[in-house]
């Protein structure tokens, strides 16, 4: 069935829901999750570090983990800015910080949105102009409702379902990004103290840092699934697996952290099979010891499960 005026009329109102800090969210969206990888490294060098401290306090050993903890907080501080309720206050600085690795995926939707903001506001007018509008939407639109179709899907239901999360999920993940910051803010001064740490004090640590960056992983898979994979259909320069792969394998030399931090961005196994197939093709960039280790993605598909029924409890929870 083709898109009817009302339709046209309904998803106009749904998309004009999102917001220009929305907007910038969503093309926010790869530098934050590009970002899990380091994450965790860092937070295991941090285990690793609180693990030796508690057999021998040095002051070697205190320096180096503050400085991992000064670059953590740098780094969520910076990729995480849009998130953190507060933390950034002006439309232009905003703005500036989405435009640092603008892409054809980001101005394309920076394009749909202004193409659906101007026939929203051509819709108020009503008369003529609305029905050119419902128009004009109903022809954007029919293509992709004719392919969400076969999933069993409408271009009305996606769009809702993305303003229904959108709100919520930024508001969760810059409670869990600020509850990792406080970890990182108590044990940085606990650390410059130099007075001694208990070893339950450090187990309590290193739980709350493994908490946080699995909380972390699961926000961030979340918004993918929820915003950012249903909104790719709107798009015809689609944030997809192979566009990943293509970037990755425009490097002169593909590294195991290339291809790890890569990896930590999917969250289907039919993504990583696409991934890890797609890769082959630039086999000859991949330094030994990523070819060595990459058999072991093959198996990953596990893991994905796993996640995946962790991250629907944790959905429950935000």
């Amino acid at each position: 069935m083709p898109i009817t005026k009302k339709q046209a009329s309904e998803f106009l109102k749904e998309i004009a829901k999102i917001t220009h800090k929305q907007q910038l969210v969503i093309n926010d969206f790869d530098k934050r999750i590009s970002t899990l990888y380091d994450q965790k490294k860092s937070i295991q060098a941090l285990i690793m570090g609180l693990n030796l401290l508690k057999k021998e306090d040095r002051i070697g050993g205190r320096n180096q983990l503050l400085y991992e903890i000064q670059h953590m907080k740098h780094d969520l501080i910076t990729e995480f800015a849009l998130i953190i309720e507060g933390a950034v206050k002006d439309r232009d600085l905003e703005l500036a910080l989405v435009k640092r690795e603008h892409d054809k995926y980001n101005e394309r939707v920076d394009d749909i949105f202004h193409q659906f903001e101007t026939l929203h506001e051509a819709h108020k007018k009503g008369g003529t102009k609305k029905t050119d509008a419902q128009q004009e939407c109903r022809k954007m639109l029919e293509h992709i409702n004719e392919k969400l179709k076969r999933e069993k899907k409408s271009v009305i239901t996606e769009m809702k379902n993305i303003t229904k999360n959108m709100s919520k999920i930024m508001k969760a993940q810059s409670k869990i990004v600020l509850y990792e910051i406080n970890v990182l803010n108590v044990l940085e001064d606990m650390l410059t103290s130099h007075k001694p740490i208990s070893a339950k004090v450090i187990d309590s640590i290193i739980k709350k840092l493994r908490e946080s960056i699995k909380k972390l992983m699961y926000i961030l898979q979340t918004e993918k699934e929820s915003i950012i994979d249903p909104f790719n259909h709107f798009l015809k320069e689609k944030r997809t697996v192979m566009r990943k792969v293509k970037k990755t394998g425009r490097k002169r030399t593909i590294t195991f952290d290339d291809i790890s931090r890569d990896i930590e961005t999917l969250t289907k196994p039919s993504e990583l099979r696409i991934y890890l197939s797609g890769l082959n093709k630039y086999a000859r960039r991949i330094t030994k010891d990523a070819k060595d280790i990459l058999d072991l993605y093959t198996h990953m598909e596990d893991i994905l499960h796993y996640h995946k029924k962790h991250r629907l409890k944790f959905q429950k929870t935000i």
